[in-house]
């Protein structure tokens, strides 16, 4: 996902310059989006994958079980607190870059394809922690600190390019620990196995929501301010909002056995 998140950041002035509009772009999106399904549809055959039938299928009392669980609510927060962040502050970066930096667009988004791809290392590097069986409650902590202190620096007034430049690369690697944490949690603390899906289901509305009220409100509180720096108290205040899910899943792992 970074990787394709990334990418197609530093193409779409390519793309956009090739096909002579927006529109050109976005029927590429169509186009790729029409080949994944195709190529999804066409690996999902064999007996492999045929439906498994669930003899107790999960209704609303399963739902309603989820929602009033704290292991699901705990991991879907720690990721869409993440989401807001990440999304917010890389978003209005490239504006801020040709603004206030004078870059044309095609070097900003260049530059911020890059700093989108450090998502992907970031997520290795949250597996690895798992696998050397450092607890999840750390990770989890750890990222959002870290995301935290660059939120806070990213639109500074006063810093040098270089400075900010390295904060941008810093905040999506320590947000990349995050998935692999909630994605391996969500199986431990969901209600019952058989209902992983709908705590997952759970965790992507979180995550829609941060998307949804992240950007918005960000670009509200530049637009009523006039000063890019009060986009930082969206931002920090949401790596609060996660960083405090990381004494909760301490708790919830304590009782899971697995601290």
């Amino acid at each position: 996902m970074p990787f394709g998140m990334a990418s197609m950041v530093a193409l779409s002035p390519v793309l956009i310059s090739a096909t002579g509009s927006w529109r050109g772009l976005w029927i590429i999106n169509g186009m790729l989006a029409a080949i994944a399904l195709v190529a999804l549809l066409s690996a999902l055959q064999g007996e492999r994958f045929q439906p498994i039938r669930n003899d107790s299928p999960v209704g609303l009392r399963d739902v309603w079980r989820t929602v009033s669980s704290a292991g699901p609510w705990v991991v879907a927060i720690a990721m869409g607190s993440y989401s807001l962040v990440y999304l917010s502050s890389m978003a209005f970066l490239p504006t801020f870059l040709i603004e206030r930096e004078g870059m044309s667009a095609g070097t900003a988004s260049v530059l911020i394809g890059i700093a989108i791809f450090m998502n992907a290392p970031g997520c290795l590097a949250g597996s690895w922690l798992l696998k050397r069986n450092v607890p999840a409650w750390i990770g989890i902590a750890i990222a959002h600190a870290g995301m935290a202190v660059c939120a806070a620096g990213l639109y500074q007034e006063g810093i040098s390019f270089e400075l900010r430049y390295a904060l941008a690369l810093a905040l999506p690697f320590c947000g990349g620990l995050i998935p692999p944490i909630v994605l391996a949690r969500a199986q431990v603390h969901a209600p019952s196995p058989a209902l992983y899906g709908t705590t997952m289901g759970l965790v992507i509305e979180v995550i829609s929501i941060g998307q949804f009220i992240g950007p918005p409100t960000m670009a509200a509180l530049v637009a009523a301010t006039g000063d890019w720096q009060s986009g930082a108290w969206l931002t920090v205040i949401a790596c609060a909002l996660g960083f405090s899910t990381a004494p909760m899943l301490r708790r919830l792992d304590r009782r899971a056995g697995l601290v």
